[in-house]
C-alpha cells in the first residue's frame, strides 16, 4: 500500500522539520514514519 501526498501536505512536514531541532526533530520524524511507513523517505524533510 502507497501513501499519496499532497504537495501541500509535503510542503508542511518539511517545513516543520526544518523549524524544529533535536529531541523535537527525531521525535517528529519518528512519528512520521510510523505513520507514513517505513518506505517514507525522511532525508527529503530536511
Amino acid at each position: 500500500m502507497s501513501i499519496q501526498l499532497t504537495e501541500s501536505v509535503k510542503k508542511m512536514l518539511a517545513e516543520t522539520a526544518l523549524k524544529l531541532k533535536g529531541a523535537f526533530k527525531r521525535r517528529f520524524q519518528a512519528q512520521t514514519v510510523l505513520e507514513l511507513g517505513h518506505g517514507y523517505r525522511l532525508n527529503k524533510l530536511g
